[in-house]
């Protein structure tokens, strides 16, 4: 009997892609598939649009909830789905009609539980940008993309939307409920858990650049997620003995967090603000020295170029004193 895949959705405001999306997954050349709506309490007609798509096509499953955020409507899809492997799409993205036979083929092939693949940034103007020009199809070590993801390197992506995941290895695994790095927390755990896995190079997901999501906004309360985030990965890696460098690399990747919640909140105007910037400045400067004894990739120069940012947004903003 053939595998079936369970493809979960997550719904909210997504009236004007949804169908789009939903089409692009009922066209899959792969069949056997499990198509789960989670409309997350959604206030426009995504919920009416997710009953008529059921209508279409009995794979469809149609699951209503108040809301509760992506993280939740990602866990709940996992509790119902029955399928022996699991992938995720954005409502808002799309996908090319081959991606789910040839993410399930890589990993039958290749005997891996996690299978992935390239992806378009795909943008309102009809631009596409590869984003894994740098990568080659083939089995990885878990370890190595991890690190990739954790120093943000374009070799790597946390993203669970582009990858194929075996359910034997999902199941006790959760999304973060409130995160707004909830990908990262999910996928790391999961890539350490595997142990390896196959990166397919050819582009088969199309990520949608929508300038008004919340991932695009200059400033959120969600951002300061990102910290508990990794602060958990490097808990987690030093109760699993995990090799020093993914240590780390966790911390390196809190230091790039509050560097961009620095950026972000550096364009608003409120003088509270302005003082959890200073402190967040205090956090920095001693995450940047802790750096300096590890042997990472994190060299003198970019620690320079860090402080250097910092500096010049301090004298933007001397009503700090």
């Amino acid at each position: 009997m053939k595998c079936k895949i369970s493809v979960i959705v997550p719904v909210f405001r997504g009236e004007k892609t949804l169908r789009k999306c939903v089409q692009s997954i009922m066209k899959q050349t792969y069949e056997n598939l499990e198509i789960i709506l989670v409309d997350d309490g959604s206030p426009d007609e995504s919920p009416h649009i997710c009953d008529e798509l059921k209508q279409e096509d009995k794979r469809i499953v149609v699951l209503h909830k108040a809301n509760g955020g992506q993280a939740e409507a990602r866990n709940f899809g996992i509790e119902i789905s029955t399928g022996d492997y699991i992938g995720f799409v954005d409502d808002d993205d799309y996908i090319e009609p081959t991606m789910y036979e040839r993410l399930l083929k890589n990993a039958i092939d290749n005997d891996v539980l996690l299978s992935c693949c390239a992806n378009y940034m795909t943008y309102i103007d009809g631009s596409e940008e590869n984003r894994f020009v740098e990568m080659h199809s083939g089995i990885y070590e878990s370890e190595v993309f991890i690190y990739n993801i954790l120093f943000q390197n374009k070799t790597a992506s946390g993203a669970v939307w582009n990858k194929l995941i075996s359910r034997s290895v999902i199941e006790d695994v959760v999304f973060p409920v409130g995160s707004q790095y909830e990908d990262y927390s999910m996928m790391i755990r999961l890539m350490y858990k595997v142990r390896k896995l196959y990166f397919d190079d050819t582009p088969l997901y199309h990520w949608v650049q929508n300038p008004l999501s919340q991932s695009k906004r200059a400033f959120f309360p969600g951002q300061w997620s990102g910290i508990d985030v990794a602060r958990g990965l490097k808990k987690f890696f030093v109760n699993n003995n995990a090799p020093d460098n993914l240590v780390y690399a966790c911390e390196y990747f809190e230091l790039i967090v509050r560097h961009r919640l620095i950026r972000a909140m550096n364009q608003l105007p409120d003088k509270e603000n302005k003082k959890l910037m200073t402190n967040e400045l205090r956090e920095m400067y001693r995450l940047l020295w802790q750096l300096v004894g590890h042997r990472t990739r994190v060299g003198k120069a970019l620690r320079m170029c860090l402080i250097d940012t910092y500096i010049s947004i301090a004298v933007r903003n001397r009503s700090w004193r």
